[in-house]
């Protein structure tokens, strides 16, 4: 009877895992996300028009790299699928592997499912880490941590597992230039345990030979070679070049700026589920604090929860450091890596404890609360439909240009690739300057109004060529930002008359 019940039980977590993971893909992919941008576009817009080597990093920068544009674009081609739900597709299934990944070392079905729930349904601090490239590095990471893993205890097939850890070390540094921090503190802790580990770890450690330090310096060699040949392949802007490290006065900003980010919640100055999930994580890491007993731990697994935490802390102190975080108004999607290291870390502890009932409630409550957390501004007070959906006339007008803000540009190209060519304005945020001309070349050419026109001018001039206004402004639909909801006007111009 209890082996029945067991199996009945995994099955339940198994299938809820699976649950969270498509109730994540129809709340958060880029076909289904209500506040959809221009930012996430980008990955879709990519995925259609790929050029090797220039498209390596992200559009108009030399950081962000491109695999899951690269994939989703093979599939685009051979297939001749939508863009924008391959994208999807695609996205979320290199973040589901980082997930299975994951499940290496948390072992315990309850705890997998609560670890699916922190990645795939966060509180709303980290929404943004699902829709961008955050999940997807840090995924990569752990699927070259896992494979590391397997290449400690493995023998026959040492060499494999080492060099295939080595090429998603390689990958996750390319998604996000970020990913070096964990790849650095997991040499770090490696160095460590040859030098100052207990008898355990060390012998661990040591199974590898001087063959596999050829092996990973040869990689290493190849890493390098590969990233500075896609930084030099950018056609970066500008704009998006700034890095480096913060001087003191930027450091207290930052910390600063995380200070007020920590004390919204603690004093409800923010929104009222926020403030609650915060008191749950609280009482929950308190209740942990007070049952922590002595255990008894592998070799492995009390090496792998050291790096988690020890990671953890060190990329939050050396993001705090960074001129790029600072500049971008301390971005809590930066700090995914540490939010799930920090989650992977507790869930191990939890499973070298003895499982007690508040234990289990404490972390219901979390789990429960994050799920709310980051549903509710999509599902309350009512479901809010995918911001694809809002612009069902743009499909009805055939090829169509249109020019406007950053914000209100791209995200509307990524409905239909095909037939909707959009860019930023010349004086904007422009990433592909080919995709601009291309945008002036279509038979129909709209501008957008908002967060750029106070009013729709006679004439202007877009990228060296003059427009004359052409009819009256008309609704294209309405855009629904992160704290408004607007009515997106659009007028026609046409182009290439004589200047006056």
């Amino acid at each position: 009877m209890k082996v029945k019940e067991n199996i009945f039980g995994t099955v339940f977590y198994y299938s809820a895992i699976v649950a969270v993971i498509l109730l994540s893909f129809f709340s958060f992919s880029y076909s289904r996300y209500p506040f959809f941008n221009s930012d996430a576009a980008l990955s879709v817009l990519m995925s259609y028009d790929y050029h090797f080597p220039a498209d390596l990093y992200c559009w108009g920068q030399d950081r962000g790299g491109t695999p899951e544009m690269m994939l989703a674009h093979f599939f685009i081609g051979i297939f001749h699928l939508s863009p924008i739900i391959t994208s999807s597709v695609i996205h979320f299934t290199l973040i589901t592997i980082g997930l299975f990944a994951c499940f290496h070392f948390v072992r315990r079905p309850v705890n997998r499912f609560a670890l699916s729930v922190l990645w795939f349904l966060p509180a709303h601090f980290f929404i943004e880490s699902i829709l961008y490239q955050f999940s997807i590095q840090f995924g990569m990471f752990m699927l070259a941590l896992f494979l590391f893993s397997k290449a400690i205890t493995s023998i026959k097939k040492k060499s494999l597992f080492l060099s295939l850890s080595l090429f998603f070390m390689l990958i996750n540094i390319w998604v996000l230039d970020l990913g070096i921090i964990p790849v650095f503190f997991l040499l770090l802790s490696v160095v460590s345990a040859f030098i100052f580990g207990k008898k355990k770890q060390e012998a661990i450690i040591r199974s590898f030979s001087g063959k596999h330090i050829i092996i990973s310096v040869l990689w290493l060699i190849a890493g390098l070679t590969f990233i500075v040949y896609a930084k030099n392949s950018a056609a970066h802007e500008p704009t998006h070049t700034e890095t480096g490290v913060n001087s003191i006065h930027g450091i207290s900003l930052t910390i600063k700026s995380f200070s007020n980010s920590v004390l919204s919640p603690v004093l409800f100055k923010g929104r009222l589920i926020e403030s609650i999930y915060f008191y749950s994580v609280l009482f929950f890491l308190s209740a942990l604090i007070i049952s922590t007993r002595k255990n008894k731990t592998t070799s492995a697994s009390g090496f792998f929860m050291s790096f988690f935490l020890g990671q953890a802390i060190f990329g939050i102190l050396l993001l705090t450091c960074s001129k790029q975080i600072m500049l971008s108004d301390f971005p809590v999607r930066y700090f995914t890596g540490s939010y799930l290291s920090i989650a992977i870390y507790v869930l191990m502890k939890l499973e070298t404890m003895e499982e007690k009932l508040f234990l289990k409630i404490s972390l219901f409550a979390v789990v429960a609360i994050s799920i709310t957390s980051a549903l509710y501004e999509s599902y309350f007070p009512k479901k809010l439909a995918p911001m694809v959906e809002d612009f069902p006339l743009l499909k009805t007008m055939g090829p169509v240009g249109i020019i406007g803000s950053y914000w209100n540009s791209y995200v509307f190209s990524a409905i239909d690739p095909e037939k909707i060519i959009a860019t930023p304005h010349d004086m904007d945020n422009v990433r592909n300057r080919m995709m601009a001309y291309n945008s002036l070349s279509q038979p129909t050419l709209l501008l957008i109004q908002n967060e750029w026109l106070e009013n729709f001018p006679d004439t202007i001039s877009q990228f060296g060529i003059p427009l004359l206004k052409k009819g009256q402004p008309f609704l294209i639909g309405t855009y629904i930002s992160w704290n408004e909801v607007n009515p997106v006007m659009a007028c026609e111009y046409l182009k290439n008359y004589p200047a006056p």
